[in-house]
């Protein structure tokens, strides 16, 4: 068993632990992927009341990269922290909820947001793209993604020195 596939089991076998709630009455791994550096996968979970469906992501780490990949799993999470801090109170933009962080693993937890996919509608079904956005809806569309980027930029701190940000 990978190490992600562990905390997918430990997710579904100690949800309170993890997720603050139990009793899953069933759940379904809907997909796994290797991206880059991590293992990424989609996890629904079913409680009495509710569904939940759960990104998590686990960095790959090969021989002597564990400090390294601490530190980053811990800045993704603090990252996602801060970036849902910004946009919950803006119910146009939506962003992912962090959940959870277990950093012995190198994997963060998060809550998937709804709506589709930008890079969906533009690159993978550009005729439904084409189909659902008149030329008004689409300038509203990509303004409301460079809103959504201004607020970001807005809110983030600068990280170093920012003249290396018009290199």
């Amino acid at each position: 068993m990978t190490m992600h596939e562990d905390v997918i089991n430990k997710i579904v076998n100690q949800p309170g632990k993890y997720l603050g709630v139990e009793g899953v009455k069933s759940h379904a791994l809907i997909f796994t992927k290797v991206l880059f550096n991590s293992e990424v996968s989609l996890l629904e979970l079913e409680f009495e009341s509710n569904k939940i469906r759960l990104y998590i992501k686990t960095l790959l780490i090969n021989e002597g990269e564990d400090a390294y990949k601490d530190g980053q799993i811990v800045s993704e999470y603090e990252i996602l922290k801060t970036v849902y801090g910004i946009y919950r109170a803006h119910s146009s933009y939506r962003t992912p909820r962090p959940v959870a962080i277990l950093r012995e693993e190198k994997t963060i937890v998060m809550e998937e947001c709804a709506g589709g996919s930008y890079y969906n509608y533009v690159f993978n079904n550009s005729t439904f793209f084409k189909s659902i956005f008149t030329t008004d809806s689409l300038k509203r569309t990509i303004g409301d993604c460079g809103k959504w980027i201004k607020l970001f930029h807005k809110n983030m701190p600068v990280q170093g020195d920012a003249s290396d940000i018009l290199r």
